[in-house]
C-alpha cells in the first residue's frame, strides 16, 4: 500500500464518531486495532473487511479516499480505455498507449499488459489497415490464445471481449460466445453499471446471431436482455430485445408492441433501427 492505512482508518472512525470499542465489538481486540491505527501492523485481508463493514465503506470507496478523492492510476487508465472505444477515437488509443508503457515502467501489472495489447490491436484496426493485415492477425490470436486457456472469465476479461467483438473472425466468435454468456450470467445483480455493461454486450452478441441467420442463439441471448432491461427500467433496451424476440419467433404482434412503446417515448432512431430489421428479416415470416 502506498498510502497508511491505519492512519486514514483511524481518521475516518473518528469523523463518523466511532470509538475503538464500538468498531471492534467481540470480533478483535482493541490491541489489534490500535496496533493496526498506528501503523504497527497490516491487517489480514479478513481483518480488512470487517473493519470497512464498521465503518460503512467499500474496498473501492476506502481506496478512492486514501488516494485523496481521486481515481488511482490504475483505474484512470481502465477510465481512459473505455472513453476512447466508446468515441472510437484513434488519438486518444495513442495517448492511452503512451500512458501504458509509462505505468509499465514502474509497476508490474499483468492487467495493464493485457490493456496494452488490446490498445495496440485497436490502433491498428481503427487506422484502417484492416483485419487481414498480420500485424493486426498476430495481436488478435495472441490475446485469443490467452483469453481460450482460462476457464472463467472475469468482468476485466469480458470489457477487453467486447471492445473488439466484431473483430474477431466468425468462427472465434461461435467459438466462445456461449462461453461468454456463460461468465457473465456469473455477474448479473452485482450492479447496475455491470448489469448495463452486460446488456450491452448481450445486444451485441444478439446482432451478431441474428446478422448470421443464427437465430436460436438470438433469442436466448435476447431474452437474456429483455430480463436484465427489466430490472433497470430501461425501456429502449427491453424494447429493443423483445423486438428481436419477435423476430426470431415469428411474432409480429410483439414487434408491433415494442414499436407503438418506443413511439410513446420517442424513440424515432430506435424504431428505425427496429424497422431496418424487421425489413431485412422479412422472410422468417414469409415460411409461415
Amino acid at each position: 500500500m502506498t498510502w497508511n492505512f491505519g492512519e486514514i482508518y483511524q481518521k475516518i472512525r473518528n469523523e463518523k464518531g466511532l470509538s475503538q470499542k464500538q468498531v471492534c465489538g467481540d470480533v478483535i481486540s482493541r490491541t489489534t486495532l490500535s496496533k493496526i491505527e498506528n501503523c504497527h501492523s497490516i491487517p489480514s485481508y479478513e481483518t480488512f473487511a470487517y473493519l470497512l463493514k464498521q465503518i460503512n465503506m467499500s474496498f473501492d470507496e476506502f481506496e478512492f479516499v486514501c488516494n485523496g478523492f481521486e481515481l488511482d492510476s490504475r483505474t484512470k487508465l481502465f477510465s481512459k480505455f473505455d472513453a476512447a472505444i466508446s468515441n472510437e477515437n484513434v488519438l486518444l488509443l495513442v495517448d492511452l498507449r503512451e500512458d501504458c508503457v509509462e505505468f509499465l515502467k514502474k509497476n508490474h501489472d499483468l492487467g495493464i499488459e493485457d490493456l496494452l495489447k488490446a490498445i495496440d490491436y485497436l490502433i491498428v484496426i481503427q487506422k484502417e489497415v484492416g483485419i487481414e493485415n498480420i500485424q493486426a492477425t498476430n495481436l488478435v490470436n495472441t490475446l485469443w490464445n490467452k483469453l481460450e486457456a482460462v476457464d472463467t472469465w472475469y468482468y476485466n476479461e469480458i470489457k477487453m471481449i467486447n471492445c473488439i467483438l466484431f473483430y474477431f473472425p466468425q468462427e472465434t466468435i461461435l467459438k466462445f460466445s456461449t462461453k461468454l454468456i456463460e461468465s457473465m450470467k456469473k455477474y448479473k445483480g452485482f450492479s447496475k453499471d455491470v448489469d448495463s455493461f452486460c446488456c450491452a454486450v448481450y445486444s451485441n452478441l444478439a446482432t451478431f446471431y441474428l446478422y448470421k441467420n443464427i437465430y436460436t442463439e438470438c433469442l436466448e441471448v435476447s431474452r437474456l436482455i429483455v430480463d436484465i432491461a427489466k430490472g433497470l427500467k430501461r425501456y429502449d433496451v427491453y424494447c429493443l430485445g423483445n423486438a428481436r424476440i419477435g423476430l426470431c419467433t415469428k411474432d409480429k404482434k410483439k414487434i408491433q408492441d415494442s414499436i407503438r412503446a418506443l413511439e410513446f417515448f420517442g424513440e424515432t432512431e430506435l424504431i428505425k433501427e427496429i424497422e431496418i430489421e424487421t425489413k431485412r428479416f422479412a422472410s422468417l415470416f414469409n415460411k409461415e
